[in-house]
Formats: C-alpha cells, structure tokens, sequence
C-alpha cells in the first residue's frame, strides 16, 4: 500500500496507510486540523518483549506521539491496565506521565467499561480509560460528559474499540477542537475510521500489519451495524 498524501479537505475521506506508526509520523507534518488516537499495544500484543523492555518502548511512543500533535489539536489514548505477575500496569499512568514530560494537560478522563460491571477480571481490567490531552486547548464547558460509560458497545475484536466509544471519540474531538481530520495510529481493523467519516472527518489510519490494514480499507460500517443487529435479534 502506498502512503499518499493527507486528504484535501473536500469531503470525508478514509486513508489506510500500512507502516510502523513512529515511522509514519516522522515523516509526515500533521498541523491543528490532524487530533490523533491510539491504542498502543501491551507487552502481551508484542511477541517476545519483556514487561520491562516494554515499559520503556510504550514510553518512548508516547513521547513521539504527543511530539508530533501539534499544540491546538488533541491526542486521544484508550488503553487498558493489564496485571503482570501479580503487579497491576497502570497504563493511565504511564501516560500521564509522558503528557507531563510533553507539557500536554489532561481535558477529559473517562472510563469504558469493556465487560458489565462486577465481572471478575483475570489479567486484564474489565474496563479502560479513555483521555484526552491537548497542549494548548481547554475543554470548552458548554458540552458535558458521562465519566464511566457502562458499555463500550460492539467490538470488531474482543481487545478493540466499541462502536460507542469510537462514537465518543469522534464527538470529543469534533465539540473539544477545530480538526477536521482524525489520526488513528495502531489503526486495527477500521472501525474508528468508518465513525470519523461517518461523522464528516477525514480519517487516516496506520498500521503495521498488511492483514489488519487489508481488512480496515474494506471495513464497512453498515455491514457490522447490520450484523451485530442480527447476533442480537
């Protein structure tokens, strides 16, 4: 796959770009119309890295992440804690931190619930955080906010985004900035970026994997709605 240029603002848009998302962004300008998402992956998505190796990789994508995001745009993480060797990883934490070294504020942190609340949890929490983080924008106060949100709706994968939360995303960013394009780095299967375009913004997604880039540029997001309806029904 190609990488092109960042769309014209035209109409919305879906870009899928196949490449290494630190890579991806040194190499391309992204300025205020550009919020950007990621989930970053875990120690347990990374065959062969080590918790420790790990900590630091996750720490340096985060400083390249909010190095990239221009002042008056926002940078969107949704990331779960995951319990290692009886040690929970707070993974708010850790971002918070790297929003800290980058002089980034905290706007908005919610919590999604990815199973009912109550379920017992193995090594990983049953439900994650979603933040957003700007360096010079401040959260309006004319719109509010749930701080839990009971159901992360659908998923396309059992660790992905629901369809409510990629919906809350897009809201977040749409009422919060003036971008009218949105970044989703470890892009997954697509379902965020079908959201943003249904909702009038351009979407980019980039991932490393040649599969999961294939399956996001065919995603459609009337066949999923459809098809959850039927599992439902």
């Amino acid at each position: 796959m190609a990488d092109p240029a960042l769309p014209a603002a035209t109409g919305p848009t879906r870009t899928v770009v196949q490449a290494d998302a630190l890579e991806w962004l040194s190499r391309t300008p992204l300025d205020a119309r550009h919020a950007v998402v990621a989930s970053v992956p875990d120690y347990s998505e990374l065959p062969g890295r080590a918790v420790e190796p790990w900590k630091a990789w996750f720490a340096h994508v985060m400083d390249r992440i909010f190095a990239a995001v221009h002042p008056d745009a926002p940078v969107v993480l949704y990331q779960s804690d995951v319990r290692h060797a009886g040690v929970w990883i707070d993974k708010g934490f850790l971002v918070q931190q790297a929003a800290e070294r980058a002089g980034a504020a905290l706007l908005l942190h919610r919590i999604v619930c990815r199973r009912p609340p109550g379920t017992i949890t193995g090594g990983r929490a049953t439900w994650s955080h979603l933040l957003l983080f700007s360096k010079r924008l401040r959260c309006s106060r004319r719109f509010t906010y749930a701080d839990v949100l009971p159901d992360g709706g659908p998923r396309v994968w059992v660790r992905g985004l629901g369809l409510t939360t990629c919906e809350e995303i897009v809201r977040m960013i749409r009422q919060e900035s003036a971008c009218d394009t949105l970044v989703h780095l470890f892009a997954g299967k697509g379902l965020l970026l079908e959201v943003a375009r249904e909702h009038g913004l351009h979407a980019i997604g980039v991932d490393i994997s040649r599969r999961e880039c294939l399956q996001a540029a065919r995603f459609s997001l009337e066949k999923f709605r459809r098809a959850r309806t039927t599992i439902r029904e």
